[in-house]
């Protein structure tokens, strides 16, 4: 529980994915099971997640490190033979070298092909602020500029910040804003423009919990947790 501060920031960006959820809706036809199709999801995730994480803090116990993935960087599969000074195993089979070395690399691997997406998604977005409608007559080259901008900004900042603990630490605590604040600001706005444009707000999709009570609650929260948890993570004894 002493970390639980810095590693629920974590927990919850995992979960992220609501800024998704239009572009994957419109591929099912039935839209009527999308409601049940992402609580599945949910439940997936969340028992993968557990397992996975159990699992490796049941195995390596305190020893885990920061990313848990470079705890298989001395994998051995049970073959090989430590070296006559005892400073380093040898003869180790191939497979085991390449199970070693795919679950290493994979998480970096795996950043540099979403990367791109990112940057293009968060590009595509500012172009869409600053040019709000008159986005279709922004030229290729202002929108290649916008995409530049998103990415090379955390690159550079990748040079100067190498421990992995730190960045997951701070870039999950914007997992409570994106998660809870936004969803929730977006939900209020959207019902007040409805009704001041005499638009039906009721929906398909209307729950006891789509009321503006319940967002502004869910706002406050997240507005909550942020401010607790960067206060903690300012202030508080971690090591690094």
């Amino acid at each position: 529980l002493a970390g639980l501060y810095f590693s629920f920031p974590i927990i919850l960006w995992s979960f992220i994915f609501h800024h998704s959820i239009p572009v994957l809706s419109n591929q099912i036809e039935d839209k009527d099971k999308l409601g049940w199709i992402f609580r599945v999801s949910f439940i997936i995730l969340g028992i993968a997640y557990l397992l996975v994480g159990l699992m490796v803090g049941w195995y390596f116990g305190k020893n885990v490190k920061q990313s848990s993935n470079l705890n298989w960087k001395y994998y051995t599969g049970g073959t090989g033979r430590l070296s006559e000074d005892g400073s380093e195993y040898i003869d180790i089979a191939w497979w085991a070298r390449f199970i070693s070395t795919f679950v290493v690399i994979f998480p970096a691997v795996d950043v540099i092909s979403a990367f791109p997406l990112h940057a293009i998604t968060l590009g595509n977005n500012l172009v869409g602020c600053v040019y709000g409608d008159r986005v279709a007559e922004v030229k290729r080259r202002t929108s290649i500029l916008f995409r530049l901008l998103s990415s090379i900004p955390p690159i550079i900042g990748s040079l100067f910040v190498k421990r992995l603990g730190v960045l997951t630490d701070y870039a999950g605590t914007l997992g409570f804003v994106i998660a809870l604040c936004f969803p929730a600001l977006l939900f209020i706005y959207s019902q007040r423009k409805a009704y001041c444009k005499r638009i039906r707000r009721d929906t398909f999709y209307k729950t006891f919990l789509t009321t503006e009570y319940c967002a502004t609650g869910l706002f406050v929260m997240g507005a909550i947790l942020t401010f607790l948890v960067l206060m903690a993570l300012l202030f508080g004894d971690i090591d690094y």
